[in-house]
């Protein structure tokens, strides 16, 4: 593309050619041409932006989205982290505590946690712990247990927050290279309303579906089973009976269909970290933890887990100067249908 002086030099020496004049550097009029020749490269700008818009492989954001729209694909949406805070006052007292939903904790990295439901701590007793969510959707939500320590307004009476579990689930908004991988790969498979990229792309449309398997002739000839997972893993019954009755009413003649969750692959990892220079061993663990725990999220169905994304995860985890995965020794191999699904994290600091 030309730049603006470029462009400049073109006008000034079209006009002394057609005129025998030539405008003297700083002259009213070659301020006018340096003007009209910003504008003429600002066409050029907006030119070039139009055409990569017009086309899957180059379009960006809601120029993209809508390529998306004619696959019948749409972006998906960011999920909320979800886990359970537990609520605690000092002494045991007489009269019941109340906790509404929509009490807000927090995270040593200031992220927000709210109840989703209301709950009593009954009288004589100390403690409760009721469902909640990360309050914004995204990955910042996924934290691991005994992080949620800070009570943003506590109700009046309660002592202390934590979450006695990890928060799990959260999703980040469906970002441009991610979108444009599907729509590509719709076109490289095309569905015929018979084949495996069909129940795929229809499984896909559902929000909280992050990724589907399917496993053909699972019960033999005529039967096709279809797996999903959502940001949290497993998905819930209620999400496997509307799959599977939008699959029911287009899945071909004498074919039956079947839609169940992933088998979990329990995975124990361990690992060790160094803290940069101005964090805390504590800090550098627990922002560790977080990040591995978001890693295992349903989009990990029928994938091989290795151990250089696990590093990967580690070497993009802000804090840390070093760090080493210690279990699993190797690659783990997972089957069609199979998630791998985190039964045990240890992260601890590396003995220097």
């Amino acid at each position: 593309m030309k730049t603006v002086e470029e462009i400049y030099k073109t006008l000034r020496d079209g006009y002394a050619g057609i005129s025998g004049y030539t405008p003297p550097e700083g002259s009213e009029f070659s301020i006018r041409l340096y003007a009209y020749a910003a504008q003429i490269q600002a066409l050029f700008v907006h030119m070039d932006w139009v055409e990569s818009q017009c086309f899957p492989q180059t379009a960006t954001g809601d120029a993209l989205t809508g390529h998306a729209l004619t696959r019948g694909l749409s972006r998906k949406e960011g999920t909320r982290a979800a886990g359970r805070i537990s609520f605690g006052r000092d002494e045991a007292s007489e009269q019941e505590l109340p906790i509404p939903a929509g009490t807000v904790c927090l995270n040593g990295n200031w992220v927000r946690f709210e109840t989703v439901a209301d709950g009593v701590i009954p009288a004589g007793e100390r403690l409760i712990t009721l469902p909640a969510s990360a309050v914004e959707a995204g990955v910042s939500g996924n934290t691991a247990a005994g992080t949620v320590t800070l009570l943003s307004l506590p109700p009046a009476g309660v002592s202390w927050c934590v979450n006695p579990s990890p928060f799990s689930g959260g999703q980040d908004q469906e970002d441009d290279e991610a979108l444009r991988a599907r729509l590509l790969d719709s076109y490289r498979r095309l569905p015929n309303g018979a084949n495996a990229a069909f129940y795929q792309n229809e499984a896909m449309r559902f929000d909280g579906v992050v990724a589907a398997d399917v496993l053909p002739r699972i019960s033999g000839r005529g039967t096709v089973g279809v797996v999903i997972a959502t940001a949290s893993g497993l998905p819930s019954q209620e999400l496997l009976d509307e799959v599977f009755a939008h699959l029911q009413s287009l899945r071909e003649i004498a074919v039956d269909v079947t839609v169940t969750a992933p088998v979990p692959l329990p995975v124990t990892l361990s690992a060790e970290v160094a803290p940069r220079n101005g964090v805390t061993g504590a800090e550098a663990c627990q922002n560790a933890e977080a990040a591995l725990y978001g890693f295992f999220n349903g989009t990990r169905l029928g994938k091989p887990l290795l151990l250089s994304e696990l590093q990967h995860v580690l070497h993009e985890t802000p804090g840390l100067r070093n760090y080493r995965i210690l279990a699993p020794a190797s690659d783990l191999a997972v089957t069609a249908g199979q998630l791998p699904m985190l039964a045990g994290l240890t992260v601890g600091e590396i003995d220097n």
